[in-house]
């Protein structure tokens, strides 16, 4: 009966374990998410007038999921590499690069749909 205890006890502590990782990764994902809004509205304070191609970005960049935007803004808004978002980020290079590929895919379909939108 007791090593099933310290068994039970063992595994819960690595799903603890694992609640807490995904959570801290969440929130630093929304702190990017966050940070990134609050730069767009210090430029929109800033400038009389933002361009139709950025207005077009900023609503392609909001139909992304959050993983997409928090690395493709770290990457290409504050110029961070790969390994380092990887590591701002706290998951594998591999991720990050997936992600910022599909996150570009996206931007490009999305966009271009917007730009067909727009000639018709």
């Amino acid at each position: 009966m007791h090593e099933c205890g310290n068994f039970s006890a063992w595994l819960f502590r690595i799903a603890y374990n694992c609640f807490l990782q995904q959570h801290r990764s969440a929130n630093r994902r929304t702190e990017v998410t966050e940070d990134f809004a609050q730069q767009y509205e210090v430029l929109t304070e800033k400038y009389d007038s933002i361009s139709t191609a950025q207005i077009d970005l900023e609503q392609a960049m909001s139909q992304l999921n959050e993983n997409e935007v928090a690395v493709i803004t770290l990457c290409y808004s504050f110029g961070y590499s790969h390994s380092e978002v990887a590591d701002i980020l706290n998951i594998p290079l591999g991720t990050v690069k997936s992600n910022i590929n599909r996150g570009k895919h996206k931007l490009r379909q999305l966009l271009t749909d917007a730009t067909l939108e727009k000639a018709s």
